[in-house]
């Protein structure tokens, strides 16, 4: 991962690397080639290679300082968050509350695929009547005697 955030901060962020998007050119086809290797020779091939890992290791870099900076701010919010719901964990919540997320979050992966879940139905649905109807007469005949 070279870049993860809006596309509209991209070009700004690439810019601030020394890497411009050039004027009536396509941002991403730009990016395309700015975070691949070029094959073409082997004086292209090392100039790209080192392109790459610096873009590479300048990502890491900001995300290890989002990270110092989200858990300065999240040490806070935990304090108070701690001390008016009760939680003790860093990571806790309640589980009405991570059952509720779940379900609704399944229920929109489930509405998404529409035709796929009625096709299964169907394939359910004529599964069980082949079967049942397989097993309709067995045992009927059954005597104890």
């Amino acid at each position: 991962v070279m870049f993860y955030g809006n596309a509209k901060e991209a070009v700004s962020y690439f810019s601030n690397l020394s890497f411009p998007c050039p004027i009536h050119f396509n941002p991403a086809d730009y990016f395309v080639d700015l975070v691949s290797v070029d094959p073409r020779s082997l004086e292209m091939e090392d100039r790209s290679r080192h392109r790459v890992a610096y873009l590479a290791g300048q990502h890491d870099q900001k995300l290890i300082e989002l990270s110092r900076a989200e858990e300065r701010s999240d040490d806070k919010f935990l304090n108070v968050a701690r001390q008016s719901t009760g939680l003790r964990g860093k990571f806790q919540s309640r589980w009405v509350n991570e059952l509720f997320w779940l379900v609704r979050r399944n229920l929109s992966v489930l509405m998404r695929a529409k035709s796929e879940n009625i096709s299964r139905l169907g394939e359910n649905i004529a599964l069980g009547l082949v079967v049942g109807i397989i097993w309709l007469n067995i045992g009927r005949d059954f005597d104890p005697d």
